[in-house]
This record gives C-alpha cells, sequence and structure tokens, in this order.
C-alpha cells in the first residue's frame, strides 16, 4: 500500500478502511488496465488512464464516515438497469456501498465496464 493510501484511509474507522480497500479490490480486479491516483485534496482514489491526472478519469472510490461511494464521472451516461446509480450532479452519479455485500449486488460490475468503455 502507498503511503498516500495509508495517509487517505488513516482517517477513517477499521470497518471503512476495510470497505474502500475491498471497493478498491473489486476497481482493480475489473479494470485492470487503468492507473490507480489517490488524490488527497479531493478524499478519493481516481481510476483512469493518465498516472496523476484527472483527465481520462473513469472512476472513483471515496470514504465517508457511514459509507463509501464508487462514483463514475459520466455516470448520466451509464446504463443502469438495476438502478445503483445515486446523484444529482450534471455528470456525476455514484453508488453508495454500505457493506461488502453491496459489492456483490447485479449490476455494480455492468456499471464499471460501461464507464471505461466511455473514456
Amino acid at each position: 500500500m502507498s503511503q498516500d493510501l495509508e495517509t487517505y484511509l488513516a482517517a477513517f474507522t477499521p470497518e471503512i478502511r476495510e470497505l474502500a480497500l475491498q471497493t478498491r479490490a473489486l476497481v482493480q480486479q475489473t479494470l485492470p488496465g487503468l492507473v490507480e491516483y489517490v488524490h488527497l485534496g479531493w478524499g478519493a482514489l481516481i481510476y483512469g488512464t493518465t498516472a496523476g491526472k484527472v483527465i481520462g478519469a473513469v472512476c472513483f472510490v471515496s470514504a465517508h464516515k457511514r459509507d463509501v461511494n464508487l462514483g463514475f464521472y459520466k455516470g448520466t451516461s451509464l446504463p443502469d438497469p438495476a438502478g445503483l446509480l445515486r446523484g444529482t450532479g450534471k455528470h456525476m452519479r455514484h453508488v453508495k456501498i454500505t457493506g461488502a455485500s453491496d459489492l456483490e449486488r447485479p449490476g455494480l460490475t455492468d456499471l464499471l465496464l460501461a464507464a471505461a468503455a466511455l473514456k
């Protein structure tokens, strides 16, 4: 684990840290070609095509006090037949992850794959 990742996760409870790491693992397993960038200022792990840049970003993992968000920069353009996406922003949407079982919901990996295809 990188120093930046450890620094980012240190602010959260062990349960939220673990949930963030599990969400991170799902992203990395589903989209192994993306580069991870820990953005301490935004409080998120950003996944995209360019290291250290938000340009080319596909998705992000952000930890919060009670849950973790798996976010999509072009979320409004994604097909979501399972109705997982939340949010009201112009482009971004997220899936709220409150426990490990949420990572097994039907449609979640489909969202990741669709997001990567939009690059």
